[in-house]
């Protein structure tokens, strides 16, 4: 479908243009998604007469060589993606930035304006004031400053109908928009080893997490499938392991994928699976000794798993480990996988303890000093602690997003309802009927409102399937991640949720992030017909 048109028909009956002021009646509504936690709002709409040479001024007198690229990079981002037909008409004409003296502008204060990659505990809020007087965003850190940033690029609206100038304007002004998300970390679960995906198509899937105010891409490099990244430490399970001499990332692939999520106000948590589902390390002829036991899987590889009582074991995850958080600066890192049924090993071992809680046990000893700053995260899907005397372990809950009622508020959880999980819908490996395809208001329904309560950290939104590769991520993920991100984002009551998950899909689309159509194209046209007045 024509998606300028589809801007055109989602916005423009909402906000009930008159062509001679653009004054706005008090039915209108603002198109944002995530919802923001707080807005106050006007009637009038505040025309930006000059596109070509609006401009984004950081307000601060000194910030460091780094990080005024690190602004100058992302103003130049959100110029093109809000006045991006502005920009090519001013081009023609040659009159873009002749005029910079008299330009629109954001005004933008930064109460600590130094650039680097996001931690876990840094401000993502901001306050958007905007006036006929002016344009001012404030916020605490630069990861605010993207949020907001974002928020504006929601409310400048391009009428498309009109052929009087100006064609970019404000609605509802004075407007006022306080924000921050109710949940500190937002993430995303990918997988790239049963299907490669490009570091092109990473870039923008963290595009469109920064659309919808997402803060963490968890991703997996390392399974029964494939050996997703190059190792130095072990060149040769890289060379075994990886599907293709091109289908893993280097090193250097690794360093620009981190600085383009840090740009976007993401982090980067990877995650290799240890000691479960390891049949890729182990291609690697020197470490084919190290199996204590194999599972199979229907059409697919063999679940190998690492024996947690040979000393090859612990050399060869420490290593692993070290390299790993070399190369991705978070303080989290995932040190166990233990996701499915892992039988086989307590009847092989017959050890006194279960395999798993020795396994960790002896991990976090010999990694003591390797990981001494980390934050150690084990996924799994036990109902009760693996380790109870530790309270150092996070622990990834992969089940539903109710917190059981073994896990206390000192046990420090991240959740994932797999039942929500992205990646159906397609079928699976064997192209058979897999478990069925979640709509986007099958996903919205999902409120993660555990999410929320003590002791929880954060939550990832699933995106596990046999059929996700470069070709489709884009398709499983869009719209419906959207509409998931808004429920961690924010806690309150939404409204328009149609229009505004219409003009999420839009808007996706015109940045190059392929959306899953919401609607068809005549519930576009008659949205109050087909999902009732408040839609």
């Amino acid at each position: 479908m024509n998606y300028l048109k589809a801007f055109t028909l989602i916005i423009l009956p909402t906000i009930l243009l008159c062509a001679s002021d653009h004054t706005m009646d008090s039915s209108q509504v603002l198109l944002l998604l995530p919802w923001p936690r707080s807005v106050e709002n006007g009637t009038i709409s505040v025309p930006i007469p000059r596109p070509c040479d609006f401009t984004f001024e950081l307000a601060n007198a000194t910030v460091d060589e780094a990080s005024r690229k690190a602004f100058n990079a992302i103003f130049e981002h959100y110029i093109d993606l809000i006045f991006r037909k502005a920009k090519v008409i001013c081009e023609e004409k040659g009159v873009y930035g002749n005029n910079a003296g008299n330009a629109s502008k954001l005004v933008i204060y930064a109460s600590n304006a130094t650039f680097g990659v996001p931690t876990p505990d840094v401000s993502e809020s901001y306050t958007l004031r905007l006036d006929s007087n002016s344009f001012e965003l404030r916020a605490d850190t630069f990861v605010g400053v993207v949020r907001g940033l974002e928020t504006f690029s929601q409310v400048v609206y391009y009428d498309e109908l009109t052929t009087a100038e100006p064609k970019y304007f404000i609605p509802q002004t004075p407007l006022v928009i306080d924000d921050s998300p109710a949940v500190k970390q937002r993430g995303l679960f990918i997988d790239a080893t049963v299907n490669f995906l490009s570091k092109d198509r990473l870039f923008k899937v963290l595009d469109g997490m920064m659309s919808v105010k997402l803060n963490v891409l968890h991703i997996l490099l390392a399974s029964d499938h494939s050996f997703a990244y190059e190792s130095r430490v072990f060149p040769n399970i890289t060379f075994n392991g990886a599907y293709s001499e091109e289908e893993f990332y280097t090193h250097e692939d690794i360093a620009e994928i981190v600085a383009y999520a840090a740009l976007r106000g993401v982090r980067i948590i990877p995650e290799i699976s240890l000691p479960t589902h390891t049949r890729a390390i182990t291609l690697d002829p020197n470490f084919t000794n190290l199996t204590a036991c194999k599972t199979s899987q229907d059409a697919a590889p063999e679940n190998v798993l690492l024996d947690p009582t040979k000393n090859g074991t612990f050399a060869l995850a420490v290593g692993l480990l070290k390299e790993l958080t070399s190369l991705f600066p978070d303080p989290y890192v995932y040190i166990g996988t233990f996701v499915d049924d892992s039988y086989c090993y307590d009847q092989k071992l017959q050890t006194n303890e279960s395999a798993k809680v020795l396994y960790l046990r002896r991990l976090l000893n010999e990694s003591a000093e390797v990981l001494r700053d980390k934050t150690k995260i084990v996924r799994t899907r036990d109902q009760s602690p693996l380790l109870k005397d530790d309270d150092s372990i996070v622990y990834h809950l992969m089940g539903s997003e109710n917190v059981g009622s073994s896990w206390s508020a000192k046990n420090k959880v991240i959740l994932t309802n797999t039942n929500a999980n992205l990646g159906s819908g397609l079928g699976d490996r064997k192209g058979e009927i897999g478990p069925p395809l979640h709509s986007w208001r099958a996903i919205a329904g999902f409120s993660a409102t555990q999410a929320r309560r003590e002791g929880v950290l954060g939550y990832h939104i699933d995106l596990e399937g046999d059929l996700v590769d470069d070709a489709t991520i884009d398709f499983y993920l869009w719209p419906r991640t959207g509409t998931l991100a808004e429920n961690l984002w924010s806690p309150v009551a939404k409204p328009y949720h149609y229009r505004r998950v219409g003009a999420l899909e839009v808007r996706l689309n015109e940045r190059g992030i392929k959306s899953q159509p919401t609607s068809c194209e005549w519930c576009q046209r008659h949205i109050s017909d087909c999902f009732g007045p408040e839609a």
